[in-house]
């Protein structure tokens, strides 16, 4: 394994542990940009780069996944007993898709850290009180925050969509 490798490695585990309670998304993300990087040991290059295209190359393969499985229609098969199972998209993690969406926008969006930070609270269902609690401040400074935060990302999202 090449020092770029392995350099590469560490940043996408360092990025894995980070958001493994909070993200499921990015812990499978990175772990098929983990994946993909080892499957060519003797790569060389720079590493953040290297993380950079494999973590690229990964959203395509899990958008990809949703788009196919967003589209899975109602059909009948048999299992091992030979009767027949109906069995049907599920369409709970249609939201979710909408969730990887906002938060790859994040990622690049040019907002300030704590902007990210309360944003990306509020989008996997953080009230007020778990905002104000992880950033150390009151429940009212947190629902001005929280305000403030929702009216510049939505003017950037805005203004990156019309782009």
């Amino acid at each position: 394994m090449t020092e770029d490798v392995f350099q590469a490695v560490q940043q996408l585990q360092k990025l894995s542990c980070k958001y493994f309670y909070s993200s499921p998304y990015w812990t499978e993300r990175t772990d098929r940009a983990i994946s993909s990087i080892l499957s060519n040991p003797s790569k060389s290059g720079n590493p953040h780069h290297l993380v950079r295209n494999m973590l690229s190359d990964a959203r395509k393969i899990l958008h990809r996944r949703n788009e196919i499985c967003s589209f899975t229609q109602i059909k009948t098969c048999n299992d091992d007993s030979g009767q027949d199972i109906e069995t049907i998209a599920d369409f709970r993690f249609e939201d979710l898709e909408t969730v990887f969406q906002y938060e790859d926008w994040l990622e690049r969006a040019c907002l300030s850290d704590k902007d990210k930070i309360i944003f990306n609270l509020l989008l996997h269902g953080s009230e007020a009180q778990e905002v104000a609690e992880k950033l150390g401040i009151t429940i009212e400074q947190a629902r001005v925050q929280i305000s403030r935060t929702r009216k510049r990302a939505k003017a950037r999202w805005e203004a990156d969509i019309n782009v």
